[in-house]
């Protein structure tokens, strides 16, 4: 039996969410087992007295952070003060299926020289489960091949033939990690991103060619809410897109990887599209024409967007609407633009 530390981000939960994450942990009475709450300074007073409840159970660690730095910064403060030699990574409005602990301490047994396991999840939508299978193969270790099409899946996740039907497997969560892997290899979530920091993590420990077990199994239930803070409006929205875009460009090196070309610009269009769902006409984001010209500018001109609209945007594996964006965005066609969106919102 394999001792195991959950690490749990915190920031303001619901109480009532918060039990759920909690106690499908506790449920299993797992034996070598280790909880860390890692509250990053919530100001939600029943978030924190719910914390202090749990902290008195003994396999329960209390850890409050004096001040609010993200999911990033508590995720990598769990990875420290983890005591157990396997990490996994939930959410604190998520929760995992019964058994999940013993279903994995058996699997390490039997595959003993794997550093990282992964297994599928269920998206819960206004309380429905939904099956989410992240690859498209059976039990058993990865192959070469099967890593190449996980790597292309992260870095864009319609650049396979098969497409999961909601998250793609580049969270962090619904795994399970060697933390002496992670240590050895000196492997954090980078805590200047507000966007993808599972993508790049994951790419990240990529790079070291970990052996990497695929279950088959859907143990994860992951929350979707509608109300959190992706999508909330953002109006440096543009700026965190492009700093995960430079992050990803360094990982996946395309001087020496050309073959990656065309999934990683599919990205960029991807991301250059979010940036009007996700602030230019955001419900809670008024801008007028003479406003949304001004943006609108602004993002064309930064890297690394300027380079998409250089770019074949027939090569581009994307939705016909976002490949006419960008065409009108390149030759200023920004009426059509503006009343287009304003009027599909």
């Amino acid at each position: 039996m394999v001792d195991i530390s959950v690490i749990i981000p915190i920031y303001n939960t619901p109480k009532e969410y918060l039990n759920d994450s909690i106690q499908s942990l506790l449920s299993q009475n797992y034996p070598k087992l280790e909880i860390l709450l890692i509250d990053d300074n919530s100001n939600l007073k029943e978030t924190v007295s719910t914390c202090k409840k749990y902290a008195k159970d003994n396999k329960i660690k209390y850890i409050r952070l004096n001040k609010n730095l993200g999911v990033s910064n508590a995720r990598n403060i769990g990875i420290k003060s983890a005591s157990n030699n396997y990490i996994m990574f939930l959410d604190a409005d998520d929760w995992i299926e019964n058994n999940t602990f013993r279903i994995l301490s058996n699997l390490v047994e039997k595959n003993p020289k794997c550093q990282i396991y992964m297994f599928n999840s269920m998206t819960v939508i206004d309380g429905v489960q939904n099956n989410n299978k992240f690859l498209p193969f059976d039990d058993g270790i990865l192959t070469k091949s099967n890593i190449e099409e996980l790597r292309r899946q992260i870095i864009f996740k319609r650049s396979n033939e098969y497409i999961p039907n909601f998250n793609c497997i580049g969270v962090s969560w619904a795994k399970f990690y060697s933390k002496k892997f992670l240590i050895d290899n000196h492997v954090t979530f980078d805590t200047e991103l507000r966007r993808a920091e599972d993508h790049i993590f994951i790419l990240s420990l990529l790079k070291y060619d970990p052996e990497i077990y695929y279950l088959n199994n859907y143990m994860y239930n992951y929350r979707r809410n509608y109300s959190s803070a992706v999508n909330k409006h953002n109006k440096n929205v543009k700026v965190d897109f492009r700093n995960t875009l430079e992050r990803l460009e360094k990982l996946i090196d395309l001087k020496n990887n050309p073959q990656y070309t065309n999934i990683f610009y599919s990205r960029i269009a991807e991301y250059f599209i979010l940036n009007f769902y996700s602030d230019f006409f955001h419900i809670d984001n008024k801008l007028s024409y003479k406003e949304f010209k001004k943006e609108i500018k602004i993002l064309k001109n930064m890297y690394p967007y300027r380079l998409l609209l250089k770019y074949d945007l027939s090569k581009l594996i994307t939705a016909d609407e976002t490949r006419k964006t960008i065409f009108q965005t390149k030759y200023c066609l920004y009426p059509f633009i503006y009343y287009h969106f304003k009027k599909k919102h």
